[in-house]
């Protein structure tokens, strides 16, 4: 299984004072998914949007920003998931479903002879994220930086099966000197 997923962002940002500025972004991706997990598979194509809003606000030598970046979603129809190597499921969805608790049980579309191809619909999310940034210039020459970002996989379609929330920290430093900036973190 392959997914490829390619994106362009497009931003706007206003300055609403001397110490707030404002922005806006969409970004629209093309998303590629190749599945199939017994021999054969097919490949899928979506395109996906995903919005993200922050401010930031400079008080001093101290500059705070916060924002928030929606959910990217991609709907793959009718993906071809196994042949079932040419014949009928040994066990039917209806029989699967009876036998346990989860109500997340595989539902074939149905394809061929005697249902002999899985075909499914899947959606694909990437989580919502929020974050704060903090940036404290030392002196004129130096600045550190913090980071927080918190990502919400549990709310994400398919990756919930993969990932736990995330809390990234993220730290920083620059060190100017004349036309040259030296970073690391």
């Amino acid at each position: 299984a392959e997914l490829i997923n390619l994106g362009v962002n497009a931003g706007i940002g206003m300055k609403m004072s001397d110490t707030l500025d404002v922005g806006v972004a969409l970004t629209i991706t093309y998303a590629m998914l190749e599945a199939g997990l017994t021999g054969s598979g097919t490949q899928k194509h979506d395109l996906g949007f995903r919005g993200t809003i922050g401010a930031r606000k400079h008080m001093g030598p101290t500059t705070i920003g916060v924002y928030y970046q929606g959910e990217l979603e991609h709907q793959y129809d009718n993906l071809h998931v196994t042949s079932m190597a040419g014949s009928a499921a040994s066990i039917t969805t209806t029989q699967l479903a009876s036998q346990t608790s989860n109500q997340n049980t595989i539902t074939c579309n149905g394809d061929g002879t005697n249902n002999a191809v899985c075909r499914q619909d899947l959606e694909v999310q990437q989580p919502w994220n929020i974050g704060l940034g903090i940036a404290h210039n030392l002196d004129a020459n130096t600045m550190v930086m913090l980071d927080f970002t918190h990502k919400k996989w549990s709310d994400a379609k398919f990756f919930n099966e993969f990932y736990d929330d995330q809390n990234v920290v993220s730290i920083g430093i620059q060190k100017t000197m004349g036309n040259l900036k030296l970073r690391a973190g």
